[in-house]
This record gives structure tokens, sequence and C-alpha cells, in this order.
């Protein structure tokens, strides 16, 4: 049996190492599918799957255009089918979302589906119950679920983390790589190690560490409210260097804005590389003082032994972004807290 972990983030690699290491699985086993572009040299001389493009394809799937989009359910299978020549296989998804992961998840020669952390989605609460915050919300959902021709028994309108639609002999395992994981769920819940990658040392210059998020690319954040509070986090840093870990959603005009405003406060910038995973820095440094606003970057840079200052109260004056920490429901604040 193949072992397939789908990995579109750093995070997802790291929990993927330490669920390999965990399960024992042998190296011919495993095969890695890819999206939105994740770029890692340590998967060099794996076999890998790149479903970006599909991935992407699929992100506006619903009720008025899902017609155009049900051919690609047959796109998916028959990649799978190529590449694994009909045997049988175990999956780690991130969450069952996103139809493309449905699509694997319902694929016939997939026995076993498991779910491996991704970030802030592992720590929301209103990820943790299945239940939907409005009762319209709720009942169109199921309706269209009901309905054989919109989602052809393979896509399904259903929160993150609801397996209830992927029947399986083996029941499903959460792993995590924190305390806090998937609290809550119905599910066995399994700490993996986060193991440091060997191919990818980097070498800090500065101990105190800026890590940003997308939110003003991905709609969540207004521009404005975001580079004033970098500039509240700078005042508090005494430290003439620091380096900076970007999100790979910014943009380059941001990030030109957002290291004009360090040089500005004559601080020394080191701008630590997009293909340098902040997972694998925090495990090498212990010692490292880490501010930022509310990734969950701030949360792992927590538990591995950092100091951590957060400053999300700073965003939380911009209702954009107000709005959207209501939807998702991620507590940083308790977590860091409670850790």
């Amino acid at each position: 049996m193949k072992n397939i972990f789908y990995i579109h983030s750093h995070i997802t690699y790291f929990v993927a190492k330490g669920v390999i290491k965990y399960l024992g699985f042998n190296p011919d086993s495993l095969i890695y599918i890819i999206s939105r572009s994740y770029q890692n040299d340590a998967l060099s001389k794996s076999k890998c799957i790149d479903f970006t493009l599909i991935h992407n394809e699929l992100d506006s799937f619903g009720v008025l255009n899902f017609n155009k989009k049900l051919p690609l359910i047959k796109d998916v299978d028959n990649v799978l089918k190529n590449v694994l020549k009909d045997e049988e296989f175990r999956v780690f998804l991130p969450h069952v979302f996103h139809p493309i992961m449905q699509i694997i998840g319902t694929n016939t020669n997939c026995k076993e589906l498991h779910i491996i952390e991704e970030g802030v989605n592992a720590y929301s609460n209103y990820f943790m119950h299945f239940k939907e915050k409005s009762i319209v919300k709720g009942v169109v959902k199921r309706i269209l679920n009901l309905l054989p021709f919109v989602g052809k028994g393979r896509i399904f309108f259903i929160k993150n983390f609801d397996l209830r639609k992927f029947k399986k002999s083996i029941n499903p395992i959460f792993y995590t790589v924190t305390s806090k994981g998937f609290e809550g769920l119905p599910y066995e819940i399994v700490r993996v190690e986060m193991i440091s990658e060997k191919v990818a040392q980097y070498t800090l210059k500065s101990n105190h560490v800026l890590v940003l998020e997308g939110a003003v690319e991905q709609g969540n954040l207004n521009l404005k409210p975001f580079l004033e509070g970098i500039k509240v986090i700078l005042n508090d840093i005494k430290s003439d260097r620091i380096a900076v870990k970007f999100h790979p959603a910014q943009n380059s005009k941001n990030k030109d804005k957002i290291l004009r405003i360090i040089v500005d406060q004559n601080k020394e910038v080191e701008v630590i590389p997009d293909n340098i995973a902040f997972e694998q820095i925090i495990l090498n440094n212990p010692n490292l003082t880490v501010y930022g606003f509310a990734t969950s970057l701030l949360f792992y840079a927590k538990e591995f032994g950092c100091k951590v200052k957060y400053y999300e109260h700073q965003l939380l004056k911009d209702n954009l972004f107000k709005e959207f920490r209501s939807k998702n429901d991620f507590n940083l604040s308790a977590l860091l807290n409670e850790s």
C-alpha cells in the first residue's frame, strides 16, 4: 500500500515527516502531492504529483459552475491511476474542505484517510465541531450534498474536519505537532515529533525575528493598519538588527513598503529566504524572540522554546480583519498563555 501525503506548506511538510517517522513507513511507499506551487529542495528526489493547477481550478467550485468543474474529478483519478497503477493507498490530508482533497479521499483505491496539521485551522474552535454558524447555511449544505448531480458523490459542502462522508474500514487519526492541535474533535489525536531538516540549515544574524502573514493579499486586512502595526512592533524592538520572515502570499510591492519602514527606523534587516521554513529556524534556534500579529507560527515558536510577543490587537482595529477573525475563531492569545 502506498502512503500519500498532501503537502502545500512548510508545516504540512514537517508534520508529514513526523508521521513518517512515527509510523515507520518505507521510503519506497511514499508519494507527495504538491499544490499551491509549494517548493522544497528536500523533496527533489521524492516521488511527487503536482496538483497546483487542478487545485486552483477547483478553488471556485460552487452551485453556479459545478457542471464545468466536474470533469476535473476524472482528471485527478487518471493522474492517480497513472502514478499508482491501481495500487491501494492511504492518504494524509490537511483537511477535507477543498474539492481536490475530497476527490482524492473518495478515490476507489483510497482505503484510509487521515489528517495532518496545517496551522491555524487545527486550533480554531469553529472547526472543532460539525455545526454551522447559520442554521440556514447548514440546511442548504445538506440539501446540496443530497443532490447526486452536484458533486457526483465525490465533492461535498462540508467543514474542514468533518469526515463523515468518507467511509473507511480504518478509523481516521489526526496528527499534530503540539499539545493543543485538534482539541475537541471526536477522533483519535496523535502528537508526533517535528524533526529538523538537515538539508536546509540556515544561520540567523539576529535573535529578533518579525514573522508576517499574508492577510492583506488574501483580502482579510487593509494595508494601512498592517503597516501601522509593524511600526508599533518595531518601536518595541530595541535591537538595531532584525530578521523578517515574509508570508509566501505577500507581494513584492508590499514587501518593499515594509522593508522601507524598517530601514526608516534605522534598523539593519535580514530577509529570511522564502525557501527556508520558519519551522526549521525555530527548531534550530530556541533562543529567539519572535514578533508578529496573529500567525500560527507564533504559537509554534512558543511551543518550541522561543520568546514570543504578539500584536494581534493592532490588527483588530481594522474592521476587515475583525470580520475575518470572527469567522476562523483562532484564539492566539489563549494558546500562547496556556502553552
